[in-house]
């Protein structure tokens, strides 16, 4: 149960700040690494566009396993169709992880 909604104020987090950075322009430092000085980068444009699409999939991708999982919680959903959820959610992480490590190699170093 706290897995769920932790994962569940993940996704919703990372819908809120990708939407945010998309409308201002401004990358929030909660989502690249510590070392980027993002004062210094020179495609933060390129960045926003790169991970917008990708951060908002992921982010519907987290809520909605976040649901799931839940659901399964109080009614028992076939364990085929929690595995499934949860065999996505982790594919889900190594692609967002990948495609956020290429993105700030790409655009911000």
């Amino acid at each position: 149960m706290v897995f769920e909604i932790i994962l569940l104020c993940c996704g919703v987090y990372l819908l809120g700040a990708v939407i945010m950075m998309k409308i201002t322009g401004k990358i929030p430092a909660g989502l690249v690494n510590k070392r980027i000085k993002l004062e210094r980068s020179h495609d933060i444009e390129g960045y926003i566009k790169y991970m917008f699409p990708r951060g908002i999939i992921f982010g519907v991708l987290l809520t909605g396993s976040a649901a799931v999982l839940f659901v399964n919680y109080f009614v028992a959903v076939s364990p085929y169709i929690v595995l499934l959820v949860q065999l996505g959610y982790i594919a889900g992480v190594i692609y967002y992880a990948v495609c956020t490590i290429k993105a700030q190699n790409r655009f911000l170093f």
